[in-house]
């Protein structure tokens, strides 16, 4: 510009040049695009033209700062904002018609960031620090405002900008995923803890927060498929009881998927993969995620017909039969016994028990065995006891077959 107070950007020939990006922060410094010499109400003026007509009559923003350090008063957020701190260096000069003030605007940074203000600026007043020489040329901000525009701008982007959780693997402890996506299964092929969680001090079955059939699903089918399988101690916690589960369960309705398209590894083919295979699949899991990874199907469990074949469902079978069952199971046990006193006593008694939705022979049993007389033994009990009473003890060995009711 040609006179002071014109309120017009100073020519690029007068423009000294931006302290080098090799600071002692390391960080690349804002660049300024235009260094105004302005008066005060000049400042306002280019304020209003930056960030709207009426810019000082508005509500603060919501991340408006203004702050003095030293000589320099720097700002951020909205045209609010500006006012504010023009306002302080006015106090500042006073009426002193010779002051005026270093006004300069930088550009963001090249890097995507959030910048604050309503039309996404970084602004900074250099205040009083802008010496005006008898000659009439302008000097270049001190090197504290530069570096006060930077700091401001980086405690913005670091403050509103959402920071990416630490992650932590609750059983390989690897930083590149979670226990839900980990694939380093125990030596008997399944993996131990719990994915819901991230941790290994509990398994899928002693987690509260795994009651919900829906999150059972999500956590031990969905997000499992291509994958080792969780172990369980009870049948219900097992995969391919809770796919069956799911899928039998009204309340979803037409809501339910008809099939997964990917299900868990059986234990068996896990541990054919082998631990150099499963460290690569895991290392393309964590950098190309699913489904780029690829991760092999296996062919025990490449879809639901496959794994019904693997863990055959047998059909399910009124409670009342269940009590009947349980009547003549008992009978057997006490035909092989012929020590034991009131035999029919018992089985009686599990008839009087009426429809629960498990019937135990374990229980039964037990009744045989009380008093002071002779009693059947529960390990006396013949394998058949095992239609009634089932574990996930196959699951866990992974080479024999799972039923599940």
């Amino acid at each position: 510009m040609a006179e002071q107070g014109s309120g017009r950007p100073q020519d690029s020939s007068h423009k000294h040049d931006a302290p080098s990006d090799k600071s002692s922060t390391g960080a690349k410094a804002p660049t300024p695009t235009n260094l105004y010499y302005l008066s005060v109400e000049e400042a306002r003026n280019l304020v209003d033209r930056l960030a709207g007509p009426g810019s000082r009559n508005r509500p603060p923003g919501t991340n408006d700062s203004v702050m003095q350090h030293g000589n320099c008063v720097s700002f951020s957020g909205s045209g609010h904002a500006a006012h504010a701190a023009i306002d302080m260096v006015a106090q500042t000069i006073a009426d002193d018609e010779n002051a005026s003030l270093g006004f300069v605007v930088f550009k963001p940074k090249p890097e995507p960031r959030r910048f604050l203000g309503d039309k996404g600026l970084t602004v900074v007043s250099g205040g009083s620090g802008v010496t005006i020489p008898k000659e009439g040329k302008y000097a270049e901000l001190t090197l504290r405002s530069e570096i006060l525009a930077r700091e401001m701008e980086d405690a913005a982007v670091e403050q509103f900008e959402s920071k990416k959780p630490e992650v932590k693997c609750g059983g390989c402890e690897s930083k590149t995923h979670k226990l839900v996506d980990c694939l380093m299964a125990a030596p008997n092929g399944l993996m131990k803890g719990c994915p819901m969680c991230n941790t290994t001090k509990h398994d899928v079955d002693a987690c509260y927060k795994l009651r919900d059939i829906k999150t059972r699903f999500r956590y031990l089918v969905v997000k499992r498929g291509n994958m080792p399988a969780f172990a369980s101690k009870q049948m219900s916690f097992h995969w391919a009881s809770v796919y069956h589960q799911f899928r039998a369960d009204e309340k979803f309705g037409s809501g339910r998927p008809r099939n997964v398209p990917r299900l868990p590894w059986t234990p068996k083919f896990t541990r054919e993969q082998g631990d150099a295979k499963l460290r690569e699949y895991q290392r393309r899991l964590d950098q190309e995620g699913f489904p780029a990874a690829r991760l092999p199907a296996d062919p025990a469990t490449m879809d639901w017909g496959a794994a019904k074949r693997t863990y055959p469902l047998r059909a399910s079978k009124s409670q009342s039969q269940q009590v009947q069952d349980v009547r003549a199971q008992v009978q057997d046990v006490v035909n092989n016994n012929p020590t034991a006193r009131v035999p029919g006593a018992a089985a009686d008694a599990a008839v009087r028990q009426g429809p629960s939705e498990e019937v135990d022979i374990d229980d039964i049993l037990d009744d045989l065995t009380e008093g002071d007389s002779a009693a059947v033994k529960p390990d006396s009990a013949k394998a058949g006891s095992q239609d009634v009473h089932m574990t996930d003890a196959a699951a866990e060995q992974g080479d024999q077959d799972v039923q599940m009711a």
